[in-house]
């Protein structure tokens, strides 16, 4: 508990009234000490700047107030407590007062309107005021501060006696009886205490103090009258620690130094037991599974894992699964499951490395286990061909062995290249089956498989890339006129072309004479393009612009929009070209075209506007461009106007290159229109470009922030149970947007663990790669120590391997943002750390960290 407290105590008064020797007090000073060393051992707080203790001289009001002052710059306090031993007095009409130590017979002291300003100055959800002197009701009536709650928990007080009556000190208890009475309350050994170590203040406290208090003072003291008195407003009962008596200075009677000392030797066989579990814990472990499915490492041993209601080590994740085991190894189920892979957690095996992961490892799927043998110990395995291509564990082994990802991948992965029929064969009657028949995700894996271990002689590189492309063509041929097949895995080979071309640069003119002949007479012939206009010099890349525009200049069908497919490649592959270098002013012409020609307005033409968004991003849009889309920029002009935001997203990409006029336009039609667009989707992305360009104010992170749904953790569902389609709004487009905000723009930390547990659970989240650059940047991992500050990410989530591969993916990104050099630096001191690391799921992270580095660049 955050207890802090004031404790004043009188016995030396500056006025001679107070010190003849019927009304001089000789315990107040003590009692005070003794309150305050309950305090200090009761609280959470143990120093003395949060328990103050004034006595005799040093208890004036400007001595009280300093130190109220002082507590109250304390953050989050929990009880505050003044407790006051000393005279008291009450006056002729009404009302009393607590005597300070400069205090005047028969004048005002410290009143009731002097405790009520001090206790309001402490923000405390609880308070408690104890007054221990004469007629102490008499000085609680004129404190209107405990009369209201304001939203506090409690606020209550304890007068030692009523306003009639005096105040007993007792030379046998060295004590005041009321306090003497509290003290002994709040200790171990009190009758009040509750097992839980508490004394309830409503149930238990002040019942036993209005019991005991008369009856000791009416013992002691001839049949004195002294009844304690309580007051105050309760939202709900509180309790107070006790603490052993020890601590209050006070001796124990027989019966409770027996109970004292059989409790301590509960106590001690106690510790020793805890102390036994936690020594097992810190050296033993036991591999099992949580109630996910995941396989963990846990501190100690099975049997007694249950037992402990906290542990003393952590449990750490190992990032597989009971999927990943081989299920013709039935008993490594029941092994697991008994608890009997264990060892000591200090040991390590043979690869210097802890030791849980050979005892799994034989237990492991053939994949799986090959995939460990490269990240962990940096063997080699060939996988089956049957599996996913191994491409951060080839990039890996090129690193670690110094030779080329071509050779690495050949020896771990030999699947045979695409031999396509030659481009000015008959394709559609020459089937292939080995080639037609993979499903789309196994062969756009295979594609960028087969980009990934190109080689890196030219001559060979071209002729294997060329083969690649024909292997794409050769499947549209066959797939549906208007499917979408042949536009995604056209798309995709385009993403790799950008990587050969971001890796090597262009091709040599002779390279590229190797696909003139197949450009305008074959099946191969659009695909082609996208090698001479993405991989080619600036006159291939021209030729490639303008069959590109003629594919799309003529009119798509009205039934449904329906395209080609030549069409829809052409739209793709403008965007990709639109990266490399300015798209020619035909081809906005022809766009600006075909958005006229449309009479449904800029809304309807989602292909033109998303092209226009890729370009914007790159070079100054025409002025006729622009000039018709500010033109939308404006009111809505009908119920479902969506013209002016498909306007606005195109603008925002294209912030760099407006005008200042232009961009002060931009910016007032958010103020003006931008609350009535907040849930669409290409809003929601122009405020993401609009940030990443520097204008990021406050209102439009609210509008983001407020998109967020935990609904967006999931993929959304497409279909209800019988099929019906279903319709649901998400944030995929504030979280992205967001992304691109965080690139630029600090984002407040709890947005920041927003967005990074949404992508953590959302790998199919469309453009993903924006919030892994944006995370990259809010986690500071762009920079020279990148290395070191990877490692400590890696090492916080070693119980989490769902966020651990967070970490990894957004560690591979940033590492690709790095300076080449900074970027090297950096992966060679990770590797250094890969061949040190003992704990293998840190080893196996920092292995995937560096080939996924290779991989993304």
């Amino acid at each position: 508990m955050r207890l802090v407290s004031v404790s004043v105590g009188v016995v030396e008064y500056r006025e001679l009234y107070y010190q003849s020797d019927t009304s001089r007090l000789r315990y107040a000073e003590s009692d005070a000490m003794a309150f305050q060393h309950y305090c200090i051992a009761a609280s959470d707080l143990k120093d003395n700047f949060h328990h103050v203790a004034l006595l005799n001289k040093a208890a004036t009001l400007a001595d009280i107030e300093a130190a109220i002052a002082a507590i109250a710059t304390i953050p989050s306090i929990d009880l505050f407590v003044l407790y006051l031993a000393g005279h008291g007095e009450q006056g002729e009409e009404s009302g009393g007062w607590f005597c300070l130590h400069d205090a005047v017979p028969r004048a005002r002291s410290l009143d009731g309107n002097a405790i009520d300003r001090l206790l309001r100055s402490v923000s405390s959800e609880m308070t408690l005021l104890l007054i221990d002197c004469c007629h102490a009701e008499a000085t609680t009536r004129d404190i209107p501060f405990f009369l209201d709650l304001q939203g506090k928990g409690n606020r209550a007080y304890l007068a030692s006696a009523r306003a009639n009556q005096l105040a007993w000190e007792d030379n046998a208890l060295k004590r005041s009886i009321f306090s003497d009475v509290l003290l002994r309350a709040l200790s171990t050994d009190g009758a009040p205490a509750l097992s839980s170590g508490a004394v309830s203040f409503e149930s238990s406290l002040v019942p036993y103090l209005r019991q005991q208090v008369p009856l000791l003072a009416s013992r002691n003291k001839r049949g004195a009258v002294q009844e304690p008195v309580t007051g105050g407003s309760h939202a709900f009962d509180f309790a107070f620690p006790v603490v052993t008596s020890k601590s209050l200075g006070r001796p124990l009677t027989i019966t409770q130094t027996v109970r004292a000392r059989f409790r301590r030797w509960l106590t001690i066989m106690l510790v020793t037991v805890v102390a036994t579990f936690a020594m097992c814990e810190l050296i033993l472990y036991h591999v099992a599974v949580n109630a996910t499915g995941r396989i963990v490492v846990r501190p100690g041993l099975r049997e007694t894992f249950g037992l402990l209601p906290v542990h003393v080590g952590r449990e750490i994740d190992t990032g597989f699964s009971l999927d990943d085991l081989n299920p013709r190894k039935p008993e490594a189920y029941k092994d697991l499951d008994l608890g009997k892979w264990r060892g000591v957690s200090s040991h390590l095996d043979a690869e210097r490395q802890r030791p849980w992961l050979s005892q799994i490892e034989p237990n492991f799927t053939p994949h799986v286990a090959k995939r460990v043998a490269i990240l962990a110990r940096g063997d080699e395995a060939t996988f089956d061909t049957d599996n996913t291509p191994p491409f951060e564990e080839a990039a890996f082994l090129a690193l670690l062995s110094g030779t080329g990802v071509e050779k690495a991948g050949e020896k771990i992965y030999g699947i045979q290249r695409p031999v396509p029929p030659a481009c000015n064969s008959d394709a559609e009657n020459n089937f292939d089956f080995n080639l037609l028949n993979s499903a789309q995700s196994v062969f756009l894996a295979d594609l960028a498989w087969g980009f990934f271990t190109a080689s890196k002689n030219e001559k060979q590189r071209v002729g294997q890339i060329e083969a690649l492309v024909h292997t794409v063509a050769y499947r549209a041929v066959f797939h549906k006129e208007t499917g979408d097949e042949a536009p995604a895995e056209a798309e995709a080979l385009a993403r790799e072309l950008m990587k050969v071309r971001r890796q090597y640069g262009t091709w040599s003119v002779q390279s590229m004479a190797t696909i003139q002949p197949s450009q305008s007479h074959s099946w191969c012939s659009f695909h082609d393009l996208l090698m001479l206009g993405l991989l080619g010099n600036e006159s291939g890349a021209v030729v490639a612009e303008r069959s590109w525009r003629k594919a799309f200049s003529t009119k798509i069908e009205k039934n449904g929009d329906l395209e080609t497919k030549e069409q829809a490649i052409a739209w793709r592959a403008l965007g990709y070209l639109a990266q490399i270098r300015p798209l020619e002013k035909e081809t906005f012409e022809s766009i600006l075209n075909l958005i006229n020609d449309d009479k449904r307005g800029l809304s309807s033409s989602l292909r033109a506007v998303k092209l226009l968004e890729r370009a914007a991003g790159t070079q100054a849009l025409p002025d006729d461009i622009r000039a018709m889309l500010f033109s939308h920029i404006g009111p809505r002009r009908e119920e479902f106007d969506f013209d002016p935001v498909e306007a606005f997203v195109i603008l925002a990409s294209n912030y760099p290159f407006l005008k200042d006029v232009e961009r002060q336009k931009l910016v007032q039609w958010v103020k003006d229109e931008g609350n009535g667009y907040r849930t669409f989707d290409s809003f929601r992305e122009g405020l993401g470009y609009l940030a990443l360009n520097g204008e990021a104010h406050p209102e439009y992170l609210a509008m983001l922030q407020n998109a967020l749904s935990p609904a967006s953790r999931f993929r959304t569902q497409a279909t209800g149970y019988r099929g019906e389609m279903v319709i649901a709004a998400t944030s995929d487009s504030a979280v992205v947007a967001l992304g691109r905000w965080a690139q630029r723009s600090p984002l407040p930390s709890e947005t920041v663990a927003q967005i990074a547990n949404i992508a953590a659970s959302r790998p199919d989240l469309e453009t993903r790669d924006e919030v892994l650059k944006g995370l990259a940047y809010q986690w500071d991992l762009v920079c020279a120590d990148a290395d070191a500050k990877i490692l400590r990410a890696l090492s916080k989530y070693d119980d989490e391997a769902v966020q651990r591969q967070l970490v990894e993916e957004v560690s591979a990104v940033a590492l690709t943002l790095a300076d080449p050099p900074q970027r090297k630096g950096c992966m060679e001191r990770l590797m250094t750390a890969w061949k040190s690391e003992t704990e293998p799921e840190l080893r196996m992270s920092i292995a995937r960290v560096l080939g996924r580095t290779v991989f993304l660049r």
